[in-house]
């Protein structure tokens, strides 16, 4: 994901919801217009999210060598 200040709106045209996340982290996808960028956005630490880094949160631990790798 770029480090930007571009202007990030829920995804699905706006209709993505925060959910609870398995950490306890309250999380929604993004999309960023300008750019076509996605990531998901912790609510309750206010930091955009690696692939990697949300897929912690969703589903705990990383175990697959995609996300070893990263």
């Amino acid at each position: 994901m770029q480090n930007n200040h571009h202007q990030w709106q829920p995804a699905c045209d706006g209709g993505e919801k925060p959910f609870k996340a398995m950490s306890g982290h309250t999380l929604i996808y993004m999309w960023c217009p300008a750019t076509g960028e996605h990531a998901y956005y912790n609510m309750s630490s206010d930091l955009f999210l690696n692939n990697r880094e949300a897929h912690i949160h969703m589903w705990g631990d990383v175990d697959s060598e995609e996300y070893n790798n990263v």
